[in-house]
């Protein structure tokens, strides 16, 4: 019978089972012939495009319709992070160089990758690293570039500064992106980012040679950044690698929790980016300057209920400053605070960027990096309910 798969990164398996060797991968949307009955859940098949053979989930199957036209090879709709289903891991070979005049092809493990090319130490975390195959850059439908922000999908960790910077500066100038990426072997890219070696030094470059190998939920789906498009040779990688290397840099994924929107420009950008308050300014004078940051092409970032390095909030550190404040003020000012972010359905404490404003109509919209529930405020609906925003520096 002729069938479909309906999940991207479909694996073909050696048997039966998912303990069983991974053989190749199925795109959605693939048109595979099956053969013989189902078992323990999977069914033979033969992908009638490549001639793999192998065995498939009949979860993601079903039977061609008469008229049937292969869908679009795109991913399925974003979902929120605890439930979001991941491109599935490619497990690869790689030909080795001959040694022995000899071409044969054996599975790329960590060791042989580092013997290769000289990768960074994987960061410290819980869960199983697998290799994801991919490219770094991958041009989606109807995107302008193969780097677009909507490639942004933020997972189980974390690092939402992080990645509204990735995506706010993606928006700005793709090519900035384009510069920190550098593809140095078959799973091996040079990743640059920034930081401040003293605190009297200006930002400085820093070099991490980070492998396609991520931390997954043991079944091949990546459990923190999500790729991004899917091209001919496998999903968008690019803020997976970005993610990864900063995690190399600190040393753990789980370092990378919590953090302001000028951290995380202040990695991709050299001279990082400033913060500023919304309740410094007007509606307007806020919006004016917002927009001229965007129109002269720097990334900006916004957050709600922003959490300072010491795990303080705003309100906190306001008490802090001015001790004479009475606790009912700061009492009321949280709970204001909180009905405003309810009422827009903003999320604290957590950080976006900002997608467009428009002056005419007193708008702006704002991207999560979950890939979901974004935002189209009045400027005094951004106000109430957004205590900061940040700027990234000119390039």
């Amino acid at each position: 019978m002729l069938v479909h798969t309906e999940h991207t990164g479909l694996n073909l398996r050696s048997a039966p089972s998912t303990a069983a060797d991974v053989l190749g991968t199925l795109v959605r949307g693939s048109e595979v012939e099956t053969s013989g009955a189902p078992e323990s859940g999977f069914v033979a098949v033969n992908d009638t495009a490549s001639g793999k053979r192998g065995w498939a989930s009949t979860s993601y199957l079903r039977a061609v319709p008469s008229g049937f036209s292969r869908p679009p090879l795109t991913l399925p709709p974003a979902k929120p992070p605890a439930v979001a289903g991941a491109i599935a891991a490619h497990v690869v070979s790689q030909t080795l160089p001959r040694a022995a005049q000899d071409n044969t092809r054996v599975a790329m493990t960590p060791r042989l990758l580092s013997a290769a090319v000289n990768v960074s130490a994987l960061p410290k975390d819980d869960h199983k690293y697998e290799t994801i195959a991919g490219r770094a850059f991958v041009k989606g439908a109807g995107d302008a570039s193969d780097i677009d922000p909507n490639d942004v999908a933020q997972g189980g960790l974390g690092d939402c500064y992080f990645l509204s910077a990735a995506a706010a500066v993606a928006r700005a100038n793709p090519e900035l992106i384009r510069r920190l990426i550098k593809q140095v072997g078959p799973h091996a890219y040079e990743v640059t980012l920034y930081g401040e070696d003293h605190f009297w030094s200006s930002s400085t470059p820093h070099k991490f040679v980070v492998s396609d190998q991520f931390a997954t939920d043991g079944h091949g789906h990546a459990v923190y950044a999500q790729p991004g498009d899917v091209g001919r040779e496998g999903p968008e990688l690019w803020v997976m690698l970005l993610e990864k290397a900063f995690a190399t840099m600190k040393g753990s994924s789980k370092a990378l929790e919590g953090g302001l929107g000028s951290t995380g420009l202040g990695l991709l950008l050299q001279g990082g980016g400033k913060d500023y308050q919304t309740g410094d300014y007007t509606p307007d004078q806020l919006m004016k300057l917002i927009n001229d940051a965007m129109h002269a092409h720097l990334p900006v970032t916004t957050g709600t209920g922003v959490v300072i390095s010491n795990g303080a909030s705003l309100l906190d550190e306001l008490k802090a400053k001015h001790p004479s404040l009475p606790d009912w003020f700061i009492s009321k000012e949280k709970e204001r605070q909180l009905a405003a972010m309810a009422k827009v359905g903003a999320v604290q404490p957590h950080e976006y960027s900002i997608a467009s404003i428009d002056l005419k109509t007193r708008h702006v919209k704002i991207q999560n990096p979950w890939g979901f529930a974004h935002l189209d405020l009045s400027f005094e609906d951004y106000k109430a309910a957004f205590t900061e925003f940040s700027i990234g520096a000119a390039q």
